[in-house]
């Protein structure tokens, strides 16, 4: 018999699954409508580190992660991560010396290669200054708001956006 680990996306419950090797694969448990996120626990699919900016990301929310405790707090409260699993990603966050904070990290350069294992946005540029969103509505009021006067077209170019934070923590 083989045992795997399994997690619910939205209890974060576990279930162990015992399965003969050879066999076709069948899960007699009664999932309830519950989404299988992962077969069996691999650290290379749930944080690596972005070398170019020192910062670990986590692939599971595609975001950057704050180093120390806050890589503790972000997996075991947003992805309900504990025991040997948690004890994983605490081990490799601290084997690396010098991780930044994604919220202060200087960003890459723009028009730089895109972070793999970071959502690519749509977004707007101000063609007349570095004025960086994702809101169309936003782009629109920047040009009112700092009196650009465009010559020829809307003032913003659409463009693919980056952020290692979400929402208020978001920079391009």
């Amino acid at each position: 018999m083989v045992s795997s680990l399994c997690f619910f996306a939205r209890t974060g419950e576990r279930a162990e699954i015992k399965e003969r090797v050879g066999e076709e694969r069948s899960l007699p448990l009664p999932i309830n409508s519950q989404t299988i996120v992962m077969a069996t626990f691999q650290l290379h699919e749930v944080i690596r580190l972005y070398e170019p900016c020192n910062i670990l990301l986590c692939l599971l929310c595609e975001a950057g992660i704050k180093p120390g405790d806050g890589t503790v707090s972000h997996f075991r409260k947003r992805h309900q991560l504990k025991g040997g699993e948690l004890q994983q990603v605490v081990a490799f966050a601290a084997s690396i010396p010098h991780l930044h904070d994604p919220a202060t990290v200087e960003l890459p350069e723009d028009g730089s290669v895109a972070v793999d294992g970071l959502p690519r946005l749509k977004g707007y540029s101000c063609t007349s200054c570095r004025y960086l969103t994702i809101s169309r509505d936003n782009a629109v009021a920047h040009q009112r708001t700092e009196g650009h006067n465009a010559t020829h077209g809307p003032g913003w170019a659409v463009a693919t956006l980056q952020s290692f934070g979400r929402q208020k923590y978001a920079r391009y």
